[in-house]
């Protein structure tokens, strides 16, 4: 497999009134031999265009992609020895699943023996030896899209390139593919770069994440890391479902302590240990965010329950999911949401519970910059 390396790329289209418009604004990134990648981000955030300037699909405006160390910017795709898997399969309809598969190969000469020997190897990886007679109209979605990432695993690429390729199947197909394709990257060993809006898929798929928007990365690291520790404002309410809860407010201290405050007149008020990066903020407006995790109901009667970080909200929305709950509180100016593993009726709609939230958990952001503070 492959190293894929991006040095200072840019990539900017001409505007109106001769002004240049922005996709892509120095990304720079190294993606190691046999790693898996995601670029995650909103729509228009640059994420495809960047994973189609490493396909040679974009020209690059400024800057370099190089694979295994050996630039080409100026390489044609179909000499870059990369396979893209695309969102809308892109399968010709009067072909088979097998003519489909083959097609590339046959372009590039390679002997029948060696063509039949890789489309099988990839028909079996992928359960759709029994799918090969067949044209794409007779094949679910997700069979479909099993056989564009054969098409590609046949190639026997240095790298795989995945754009969006699951945004079209339904939702249990998703969770379905989401597995395959991760015991596909477990099996080949293979440099992957994965394209998606979905944070659950990126989450779920990536040894590494690649935050980005507006065409800037804004934070790389892995899964965990990043949802534990993100970087600004824009991560911590882009990954989480529901996203990280935040609230304008001041920090004040006494006897030592640091508090945060919720601002207008709110009923939040956050304990915090005295860390230095949290002291050198007293006096001054910051941004508190906790996941919704980290904000449980206080069951009725708890008598051990201490008085720290504990408020009192009333509940506007209850969504049972089975195993949890999620509330949805109205507190000060804010709204605020806890998932929290106590069940609920939805005749709780419109009481006043009280919650806790555990400060260990918590964040603080600078409000001018959106750089995490603590």
């Amino acid at each position: 497999m492959a190293k894929v390396t991006l040095k200072n790329v840019y990539k900017t289209y001409p505007g109106e009134r001769g002004k240049e418009v922005t996709a892509v604004e120095d990304f720079n990134l190294e993606i190691t031999d046999r790693e898996f990648v995601v670029f995650v981000g909103p729509s228009g955030c640059g994420k495809s265009t960047t994973l189609r300037m490493i396909a040679g699909l974009e020209e690059i405006s400024k800057g370099d992609v190089l694979i295994d160390g050996n630039k080409v910017n100026d390489i044609p795709p179909k000499n870059r020895d990369i396979a893209m898997v695309f969102q809308n399969y892109a399968l010709y309809p009067h072909m088979s699943v097998y003519d489909n598969m083959a097609f590339g190969l046959e372009l590039r000469k390679y002997p029948k023996a060696e063509i039949k020997k890789r489309v099988l190897e990839a028909a079996g990886i992928l359960g759709i030896e029994q799918f090969l007679d067949r044209r794409p109209k007779a094949l679910s979605g997700g069979q479909r899209q099993r056989v564009a990432v054969g098409r590609a695993i046949v190639r026997q690429p240095k790298v795989f390139l995945f754009d969006e390729p699951l945004s079209n199947l339904d939702a249990k197909m998703r969770v379905q593919m989401r597995t395959e394709i991760t015991k596909l990257h477990q099996r080949l060993q293979a440099t992957m770069i994965y394209v998606t809006h979905d944070q659950i898929e990126a989450m779920t798929m990536g040894t590494r994440i690649v935050v980005m928007k507006d065409g800037v990365i804004q934070q790389v690291d892995s899964p965990l890391t990043i949802y534990n520790e993100p970087a600004n404002l824009f991560v911590a309410g882009f990954l989480g479902s529901p996203p990280m809860n935040l609230l304008n407010g001041k920090l004040e201290g006494a006897n030592g302590a640091v508090f945060f405050r919720e601002a207008r007149g709110g009923a939040i008020e956050v304990r915090l240990d005295s860390r230095s990066s949290a002291a050198a903020y007293v006096g001054k407006e910051v941004i508190l965010g906790f996941r919704p995790e980290s904000c449980d109901v206080v069951p009725a009667g708890a008598s051990s329950v201490e008085s720290d970080n504990c408020f009192q909200a009333r509940v506007d929305i209850v969504e049972p999911m089975g195993p949890e709950t999620y509330f949805h509180l109205q507190t000060g100016a804010h709204s605020v949401v806890s998932r929290s593993p106590a069940s609920a009726q939805q005749s709780d709609v419109g009481r006043q519970l009280t919650f806790q939230i555990r400060a260990d958990a918590a964040h603080l952001f600078d409000p001018v910059t959106t750089h995490r503070i603590v």
